[in-house]
């Protein structure tokens, strides 16, 4: 937030004295804004996340899972990926897992608990992947 500021006063300040310096400086800053954006885009392609479940899952009580999260593009790795999802129906309670790393190629498991309130098919589609790579600018997801 503190960055979008800085950067709204130095094109205020650039338009309103119309010094060039100023408008090459907010030229930078807003390419560095576009790259963390692209860079970070590119940090979550190819990513996709397997749930394990164990084979007799019973209705309110907690089961342990693991998330297995791959990286299928073979030479860049992933950096500073936040898995968010919400361990109860409606999407009310959010729970996260961090992955500072994850190779390119490579595929980490995680251990994660999951409760089902009642029986039956779920469907869950309230996994989100995020990130604050390169410069924490902006949280891509």
């Amino acid at each position: 937030m503190a960055y979008v500021v800085a950067t709204s006063l130095v094109g205020i300040a650039a338009f309103v004295s119309a010094n060039n310096l100023l408008f090459l400086i907010l030229a930078a800053m807003f390419a560095t804004l576009m790259i963390s954006g692209f860079v970070g885009r590119l940090s979550l392609a190819g990513l996709e996340l397997d749930l394990h479940l164990p084979p007799h899952v019973c209705a309110r009580s907690t089961v342990q899972a693991s998330v297995e999260l791959k990286n299928l593009k073979r030479w860049i790795p992933s950096f500073s990926v936040q898995l968010s999802f919400s361990r109860e129906p409606g999407g009310v309670a959010k729970s996260w897992l961090y992955f500072p790393l994850i190779p390119g190629g490579a595929s980490i498991e995680e251990p994660v608990e999951f409760y089902f309130p009642v029986r039956g098919a779920h469907a869950e589609r309230s996994f989100e992947f995020s990130t604050r790579f390169p410069f924490g600018a902006l949280a891509c997801a």
